[in-house]
């Protein structure tokens, strides 16, 4: 796939195609290693949806000069796609990682709980924390497809998409419940597609180092991504916990200079706020090197992201 979807740099597009999947399912145990190992087309499916997705939602948004607000928000229509549409787990009672929101926050044929959280889970994780490390380290200001990429990334999304909706699990959507799922996707695009400013930067993080600037992350996205699924917190009172989270320290946090440093580090803590979830995988499968492997690989990333800083590598 790498080869076929090559644009005008090799190394951000492989990069990208392997990292979106890697963070959103591997390293968050939601594939575990084992899995992938004995289904060798595993990962190469996961890439086809992940890896296109989040290449597509970048091009979109350098070639119109959007911000990541916009990101986000196609981040969010892209979990729309995945978990409405292919996988269809916004409407099936009996998918397999709803546990009691198959039944709590269900209602009208939707689980409506589950359906917030993965949308939100894939704007973060799967689409724009992926873009953010990937474009810290070669740059953001121009496509990495050309016209030939973007349509090969289109069909193989589309493809993978279809592949996924048919063969992963028998259950099967009214019309209706599609039809919400693409009423949802226009809304979310519609808003990104037109722009959404940033607030004014009013201050300067004291904080110098990645580490400490990628703290915060680590604790914000381990409420909103861990509490709900490995506390047993009921699903209102996690919501009211990740609403006061954002009033009282993301949304003035927004209002901060975003440099490179801070959107590496920012999406950094964001990946590794998953490390729990590795621990979960490695008690209840037997050591597969989830958490291992998701150090490692974020201590390998802060090593080319300062090599690059200090001009010792080239992109």
């Amino acid at each position: 796939m790498g080869a076929v979807l090559i644009g005008m740099n090799r190394k951000p597009v492989i990069t990208l195609l392997i990292l979106s999947p890697l963070i959103a399912e591997v390293l968050s145990g939601s594939s575990p290693p084992v899995e992938i190992m004995l289904n060798p087309l595993a990962f190469p499916l996961l890439m086809g949806l992940y890896g296109t997705g989040a290449l597509l939602i970048r091009e979109v948004a350098v070639r119109l000069r959007l911000n990541y607000v916009s990101i986000l928000l196609f981040g969010a229509a892209y979990g729309v796609w995945e978990e409405g549409v292919a996988v269809k787990s916004f409407f099936d009672p009996r998918w397999v990682d709803l546990g009691p929101l198959g039944t709590y926050g269900r209602a009208w044929g939707v689980n409506w709980i589950w359906a917030l959280w993965l949308t939100i889970y894939h704007a973060v994780i799967s689409t724009t924390v992926p873009i953010v490390l990937v474009e810290c380290l070669y740059g953001r200001d121009r496509p990495w497809l050309g016209k030939r990429g973007i349509l090969t990334a289109l069909a193989v999304f589309l493809l993978t998409s279809l592949l996924i909706n048919i063969g992963l699990t028998p259950y099967a959507p009214e019309v209706w419940q599609y039809g919400l799922c693409l009423l949802m996707m226009s809304v979310l695009v519609y808003v990104g597609l037109r722009g959404v400013p940033l607030p004014p930067a009013t201050w300067k993080p004291r904080a110098r180092t990645l580490w400490l600037l990628g703290i915060p992350f680590v604790l914000l996205g381990a409420l909103a991504f861990n509490a709900p699924a490995g506390t047993g917190l009921p699903a209102p009172a996690c919501g009211a916990l990740g609403l006061a989270i954002y009033l009282l320290y993301a949304y003035p946090y927004m209002k901060t200079v975003w440099n490179d440093t801070r959107l590496f580090a920012a999406a950094g803590g964001l990946s590794l706020s998953l490390l729990p979830f590795g621990v979960i995988v490695d008690l209840t499968h037997g050591f597969t090197g989830v958490t291992v492997a998701n150090v490692l690989y974020l201590l390998w990333l802060m090593r080319r992201w300062r090599g690059f800083q200090n001009g010792s590598s080239t992109p």
